[in-house]
């Protein structure tokens, strides 16, 4: 949260260096009697400006002095009434939230009941984060008896309503006792544990998670999302490849080259963290259901208590003498023998949960590619996938919309255009899709065909057309220039000059793939041949 502050300040830092340029610019065309330019005492002073306080010492130094430019006084005048609106509109600000925040506070402490208690409390440490950015002086903001007493209320209702089986009101309790606490990293362990097992809920039982999102926004007054769409969405297709060789594989191999953990004995964090998340996963109540033997309370009691104590022996022997990667092995046969005699759950769901539990005992960004994930993974790496050119997105009513078709590729040929409405996909309606969900579908083998029921227009204009598209490898575009030219994103298409007679050039990169760096140096190469100084 510091980092808005953080924003500002730097963004005063830079107002002062323009000053001061724009100080010295004048100085320079001012008459000869001016003082020279790297002693005058108000480029000393903007140059230097660190807070609001001394850009006020600069501007009225600037008011001071009959000889400085009037230009330049006028412009550090607005400058200043700038400043002054902007504190006086964060004021106002911070006014209306702090009312919005006791009002949130009296209504959780009337409240005796766990749940609205909690969605009072939620509300409450909203407004609490958005005080915390508009703050002067956060250690002030920080000590407010009120603040102290909504973090002890919060914390309580958080591991209550865990303890009660209330995901999503525990998830956004942690989530927000994490946002407030940032800069001391306090909570994350306990946000990252409710978000892997509402991920695990996401993903065994969809229709069951898209209920728990509907009853909570319904506890916030908010509209419930559409219903779920089960079309191309089933965990067995997306974990069926996943074997207990690969998964050992791919974390023996994070052991080995993880940067900062490879010397410190990483393996005994990814173990127990890999038992974590099983229990997490047995003890998920919405998955008894749809994940067989869950259901059966002896068993799986039985194999819980074997993950336990597994636990237990894997973090004795780490204290002790540390954990080796033969231990890998022998957790992972355990625990599937154990598995097999117990609950019998499917083994592609254990292998997938441990490995994403012993992944993230490493850091945010290091993580298993699965199977079902790979095709994404490389078309973020590889800036190439096979579909039919179109960026999609979900809009605030929940419809897949089109933000571009990609050109020179199918569906821009076809016709489809931004703002489109994607309603159907081989027939199959799209409400309730996720993101991911429409991805999946539209994407496909390459010169398969596909049809997309696009909406296009509004009120009586509104109509719905077919386009059947032929899907081919497309390439993303990584890098770009100044402004188009023609079709295509050949570097010949672009213009790469924002100035071409003073010869600067202009190359924004979007992301990176395999061949941003010969489409840099053809860029560069071009604009050198045009004079590019």
């Amino acid at each position: 949260m510091a980092a808005g502050r953080l924003v500002a300040r730097g963004a005063l830092r830079w107002m002062g260096r323009a000053l001061a340029a724009s100080a010295a610019v004048t100085l320079l065309t001012a008459p000869a009697t001016a003082e020279p330019t790297d002693s005058h005492p108000l480029v000393q002073i903007v140059s230097n400006l660190r807070s609001e306080d001394e850009l006020s010492r600069a501007l009225t130094t600037l008011t001071r002095r009959g000889e400085t430019d009037t230009h330049l006084r006028s412009s550090a005048d607005r400058y200043g009434q700038s400043l002054a609106k902007r504190e006086a509109d964060r004021a106002a600000k911070l006014n209306e939230v702090n009312t919005k925040f006791d009002e949130h506070l009296a209504s959780a402490n009337a409240a005796t009941e766990l749940v609205p208690r909690s969605i009072s409390l939620a509300d409450a440490m909203r407004s609490a984060v958005e005080m915390q950015i508009l703050s002067i002086d956060e250690s002030v903001f920080m000590a407010d008896p009120r603040i102290t007493r909504l973090l002890r209320d919060t914390d309580r209702a958080a591991r209550d309503a865990e303890a009660a089986g209330e995901w999503m009101l525990a998830n956004e309790l942690y989530a927000r006792l994490a946002a407030l606490l940032e800069a001391e990293g306090a909570y994350r362990e306990d946000a990252g544990r409710l978000g892997q097992r509402l991920s695990m809920v996401r993903l065994y039982a969809p229709e069951k998670f898209r209920e728990l999102i509907a009853e909570h926004r319904e506890r916030h007054g908010e509209d419930a999302p559409p219903p779920y769409n089960p079309y191309g969405d089933t965990y067995q297709e997306k974990l069926e490849p996943i074997t207990a060789q690969a998964v050992e594989r791919a974390l023996q191999h994070a052991n080995f080259k993880h940067v900062d953990l490879a010397s410190k004995g990483a393996m005994g964090p990814m173990l127990i963290a890999g038992l974590n998340a099983i229990e997490t996963l047995i003890t998920t109540s919405e998955l008894a259901d749809v994940l067989e033997g869950l259901g059966e309370e002896g068993a799986r009691d039985e194999f819980l208590r074997f993950v336990r104590t597994q636990r237990s022996r894997i973090r004795e022997r780490n204290e002790s003498k540390g954990v080796g990667i033969t231990e890998l092995n022998m957790t992972l046969s355990k625990m599937l023998s154990a598995n097999r005699f117990s609950n019998n759950l499917s083994q592609q769901a254990l292998l997938h949960e441990f490995g994403n539990g012993a992944m993230s005992a490493l850091d945010d960004y290091s993580a298993v590619i699965w199977p079902d994930e790979i095709k994404r993974f490389q078309r973020n790496t590889r800036g190439e996938f096979v579909g039919v050119g179109i960026q999609i997105e979900m809009d605030d009513f929940q419809n897949i919309r089109v933000v571009t078709p990609l050109e020179g590729t199918p569906a821009q040929q076809a016709g489809v255009q931004t703002g489109d409405l994607i309603r159907k996909v081989d027939g199959h309606s799209t409400l309730g899709f996720t993101l991911d969900q429409a991805v999946e579908v539209i994407t496909g083998p390459r010169n398969t065909a596909v049809t997309l029921t696009i909406e296009r227009g509004e009120g009586t204009d509104k109509k719905e057309i077919d386009f059947i598209l032929k899907r081919t490898r497309i390439e993303l575009p990584t890098v770009r220039g100044w402004q188009k030219t023609s079709a295509g994103d050949e570097t010949d298409a672009w213009d790469w000059f924002v100035d071409k007679e003073a010869g600067i050039g202009y190359i924004r990169l979007t992301s990176f793939s395999n061949n941003t760096t010969d489409r840099f140096d053809e860029a560069v190469a071009n604009m050198r041949e045009q004079g590019l100084n």
